[in-house]
């Protein structure tokens, strides 16, 4: 029998229709890549991988609205605490107090005493809840507020000596002691015993200063826990140096207890680097004010909302600012931005004179000129306590009037605050009546 052949297997279907079909030169040996070709493939996985974790990163932060809808309700019936700031008006603006995310801007002309009321806030910050208490005790289980007071233009020496001068004050008006001016608790002339030639009211002036001593030590705290911590910037200092000093300061103390961040002043800080900024790009933001306050503030911001901290900070006001007394919300030195990052923006404005300073308030156009005479009457006889103007002493220590204009609240009514404030005792006070009126 004849073997098959072609025709044959082909008939069958044992062959091909093209004889040639699947022929053809071997494949080539796989070609090494070159390292320019590997360095360039490595790149690209590597940046894909990272693409790939910041997408993960973007679902996991994204949030539904539907989420904050329903949770609403229980941040309503338990809203985030407020920590008083000593001030019953600034209380009242800032509806209750200073809370973690809060960035407060406090406006003014240089000797105007923005870093006076700053300090003063920030001390009564971290008095214990309920009252002071003595040296190492709390007043009540709350957790007290802590504190962080960068300077940097101010020793710390300087600050303190503040706090004192003000205790001083409150004690000589509650025992009718001599006066004790800042002066002399800053140069040492209270603790010297060399106030006076009298030796019987150098010795009184003494103990007041040494009481005075103690209750800010019942403030600031001991030193195996701080609740007030004062540190000086140094040139170049960003707001991830500071940042640094908040979660250190915050270590000690229990979780969730209120921090107060302040910053006096902010135009010397410097923006930091953070993501596309860096380098000849973050040099060309620093070299320029409006762009450095600009990046300042936001992360400023940034620190407050991440760390659940209220920023305090004072800020320089213009030229044409000082020259026309104009409000807050026109007068910040260095961008406009602060108005879009700050929750509320407060211009503080003093005078010795009441008269004086309504008609400069009336010029910068901060109040209607018809409002001039109602403002004079009311810094007066409803800004200050009633022993303001009786007590001939205030005249030496700075009789001063202020009022401080609130011209960019995010969270509350825009309004304005009417205090006394003596220069002389680093203290600034409000009208009996006015207080009253707010407690009730």
């Amino acid at each position: 029998m004849k073997a098959p052949d072609d025709n044959d297997l082909l008939r069958d279907g044992k062959l091909p229709e093209d004889p040639a079909e699947g022929a053809g030169p071997a494949p080539e040996p796989p070609r090494e890549e070159t390292t320019e070709e590997r360095a360039q493939r490595e790149q690209q996985e590597a940046a894909a991988k990272a693409e790939a974790l910041l997408n993960q990163e973007a679902k996991k932060r994204l949030r539904a609205a539907t989420t904050i809808l329903d949770g609403l309700p229980a941040r309503w019936t338990h809203p985030p605490p407020a920590t008083s700031t000593g001030l019953v008006q600034l209380d009242r603006v800032l509806n209750g107090g200073l809370r973690g995310g809060d960035l407060i801007a406090l406006s003014g002309a240089a000797k105007a005493g923005k870093s006076t009321l700053a300090g003063q806030i920030a001390y009564e910050f971290a008095k214990p809840p309920g009252g002071q208490s003595t040296l190492g005790l709390e007043a009540t289980d709350e957790p007290r507020g802590v504190v962080i007071y960068i300077s940097v233009e101010m020793p710390e020496h300087e600050i303190v000596a503040r706090w004192i001068t003000r205790e001083a004050f409150f004690l000589t008006l509650e025992r009718r002691t001599p006066w004790i001016s800042y002066s002399a608790v800053l140069y040492g002339s209270a603790w010297r015993n060399e106030v006076t030639q009298d030796p019987m009211r150098n010795h009184a002036i003494h103990k007041t200063l040494v009481d005075a001593m103690h209750k800010v030590g019942s403030v600031v705290g001991p030193s195996s826990l701080p609740h007030i911590f004062i540190q000086r910037a140094p040139s170049g200092t960003t707001p991830w140096d500071i940042r640094r000093l908040v979660r250190a300061a915050r270590e000690a103390h229990a979780p969730g207890a209120p921090a107060l961040l302040v910053v006096d002043p902010l135009q010397r800080l410097f923006a930091g680097g953070l993501g596309q900024l860096q380098g000849k790009a973050l040099d060309q933001v620093n070299a320029s004010e409006v762009e450095r306050v600009a990046r300042v503030a936001e992360q400023l911001k940034t620190i407050a909302d991440d760390d659940d901290v209220a920023v305090l900070f004072t800020s320089d006001t213009t030229k044409e600012a000082v020259r026309t007394s104009g409000g807050s919300s026109t007068g910040l030195r260095g961008s406009y931005a602060l108005n879009h990052w700050a929750t509320a923006i407060f211009g503080l404005h003093v005078s010795a004179d009441p008269e004086e300073l309504a008609a400069r308030l009336v010029e910068g156009g901060v109040v209607p000129k018809n409002d001039k005479g109602a403002l004079e009457a009311r810094l007066r006889h409803e800004a200050v306590p009633g022993w303001f103007e009786r007590d001939s002493a205030i005249t030496e220590l700075g009789r001063r009037y202020a009022f401080a204009d609130c011209s960019g609240a995010r969270n509350g009514a825009e309004s304005h605050l009417l205090m006394g404030y003596v220069k002389g005792a680093m203290t600034f006070v409000e009208g009996d009546s006015t207080r009253t009126m707010v407690e009730v």
